[in-house]
């Protein structure tokens, strides 16, 4: 049932915690971020969001996107949690949206002094008859009311007024914190312990997140932008090559790979953990979540049925591709019913696990599907074998590239014969490797096959008591 992929091993010390579907990913022009639900950061149409949001600071600075873009005012605008980009066409750069100046002109101030502790803020004539670099001089001599909230202040990632903006009150006592209020963001010095906050500490309150909450933003602009977890998409990619329905990722088995990437981190030079020991846990042992791959998924809080597991090291995109070339490990990727996925990597030990669960949903696209499929143009032509378990014992390397025939998980398949021509008609020498518990078939020639050669292949079977003859032709690559 379960797989194994010896790759390159990566050394390192002491391991940290293992990752499971990326949290954010490149996308064409930018960056996808889903810690605040999923939104994109990118250049284009002439807008260079992305180029500005990592020249001022990236998230460290500006905190993670919380809307798309959107128009207001005349400018295109993106909320970060902590400011507002606007873009400015006739410097090419972003300048930041005084949010809390906004607030103001919105009638929005009692309702920050209530829901936000935030003070009201000083009247005009605290501005009057001055220069701007009097008034500049003497917003900033606010600060001086709390050493730990001007140190605060001028702690930002690039020009503390760029990206605060002037302060608009002084620092004022608003129970169990001290706080000042800027046009861009809000400084508070909490007097003693809250959840989010030692006493003494000094919290930013984000103004992007408070202009969508003071309802400054339209709530088209913060709907989530679904942009598909890397690993899930060259998976579906797959997927669909073969004709069967996109896999989802699923939160439990997110868990279990997780939780089995933590185990090896912690027991590794184990020489238990080798070969197909890899998906094997020692009952006791530190981090013990369970036995076998179903007995983690189901601790997780998998109850979709029956799962299987691909291992190995490195790169989990190379990976994913170098189980596309093999017997065993392609079956669950493109397994039509292997609908949900989770996924976990070290990044100290480059340790991978991808486990896959098999529910019996209905599946309604036409059965069984196969792979290479029907018309695949530069198919290669052979593998080296070498997974574990063997696929073809005895049998001198390399071997022809495989050919996965497949049912799924809930049918009753009686496979029949199968055949494997060349262009010219000629029979082709091969194997079978069977897999009767996830009805899989495949196909393993003997021989590397020939390039630039169009191979016929031939499958009947009995499924569900009706036969089925599967007819279709790939083309191996010059």
């Amino acid at each position: 049932m379960a797989v194994v992929l010896a790759l390159m091993l990566i050394a390192s010390a002491l391991p940290p915690p293992a990752r499971a579907a990326a949290l954010d990913w490149d996308i064409p022009g930018g960056h996808y971020y889903t810690q605040t639900g999923g939104y994109a950061v990118v250049d284009g149409d002439n807008i260079a969001f992305w180029s500005e949001f990592q020249r001022l600071g990236g998230v460290q600075a500006v905190g993670y996107p919380v809307s798309r873009r959107f128009q207001w005012n005349g400018f295109t605008v993106q909320a970060m949690q902590r400011t507002v980009f606007q873009w400015r066409p006739e410097i090419g750069q972003v300048y930041f949206v005084n949010v809390f100046d906004l607030l103001t002109e919105s009638g929005k101030d009692d309702w920050l002094y209530v829901v936000r502790q935030t003070p009201r803020p000083l009247p005009a004539s605290f501005d009057g008859g001055k220069s701007w670099g009097e008034l500049v001089k003497s917003r900033l001599a606010l600060l001086d009311e709390n050493p730990a909230i001007k140190q605060q202040f001028f702690s930002v990632v690039g020009d503390p007024i760029l990206m605060n903006g002037l302060p608009t009150s002084r620092v004022t006592d608003m129970g169990n914190n001290y706080t000042l209020r800027a046009q861009r963001a809000v400084f508070q010095q909490w007097k003693q312990d809250v959840p989010w906050a030692k006493a003494g500490q000094v919290t930013v309150a984000l103004g992007g997140s408070i202009a969508i909450e003071a309802g400054l933003v339209p709530v088209a602009a913060t709907k989530l932008e679904a942009i598909e977890d890397p690993v899930l998409l060259i998976i579906n990619q797959y997927r669909a090559a073969a004709g069967v329905p996109p896999a989802r990722l699923n939160p439990a088995l997110l868990q279990a790979a997780r939780n089995h990437v933590a185990y090896y981190d912690l027991h590794r030079g184990d020489p238990s953990l080798a070969g197909m020991g890899l998906h094997q846990e020692t009952p006791g042992a530190t981090g013990f979540t369970g036995a076998w791959m179903g007995d983690r998924a189901k601790a997780a809080g998998y109850k979709g049925g029956v799962v299987t597991e691909n291992a190995g090291y490195g790169d989990i995109m190379r990976a994913i591709e170098w189980f596309m070339h093999t017997a065993y490990h392609r079956v669950p990727l493109i397994h039509p019913s292997a609908l949900d996925i989770g996924y976990a990597y070290s990044e100290s030990s480059g340790f991978l696990i991808i486990d896959f669960g098999l529910p019996r949903d209905k599946i309604t696209t036409p059965l069984p599907s196969v792979y290479p499929p029907p018309g695949a143009k530069d198919v290669p032509t052979s593998w080296d074998g070498g997974e574990t378990p063997n696929p073809a014992p005895g049998i001198p390397r390399p071997l022809g590239y495989p050919i996965s025939v497949l049912f799924a998980i809930y049918q009753t398949v009686e496979w029949k014969s199968f055949v494997l021509k060349n262009a010219a008609g000629t029979l082709t020498e091969f194997q079978v490797a069977r897999k009767d518990w996830d009805r899989s078939a495949i196909i393993i020639p003997v021989h590397p096959l020939a390039s630039g050669q169009t191979y016929s292949v031939t499958v009947e079977a009995v499924a569900d008591g009706k036969p089925v003859k599967k007819e279709w032709s790939f083309t191996t690559h010059r």
